[in-house]
């Protein structure tokens, strides 16, 4: 159940925020979609961060590679 109320609240959170950005920009009418997305940034959080720690990649012309935990 502590999952499910910290993802309620995460979602509560993005909706109050995205509720005044996008009332800033004029674009209200797209609010109904932060309920659809929702499910699918999650699944991008679970696989963006992992990806993010193996191998290395090029960002902004430099190359970066993960960091060793030590012992």
């Amino acid at each position: 159940w502590l999952s499910m109320g910290l993802i309620l609240f995460k979602s509560l959170a993005d909706m109050l925020f995205l509720t005044s950005v996008l009332s800033y920009v004029k674009r209200s009418d797209l609010l109904f979609l932060v309920p659809l997305v929702q499910p699918i940034y999650l699944l991008y959080v679970l696989w963006a961060g992992p990806a993010g720690l193996r191998g290395t990649y090029n960002w902004k012309g430099r190359i970066v590679k993960p960091v060793k935990a030590k012992a």
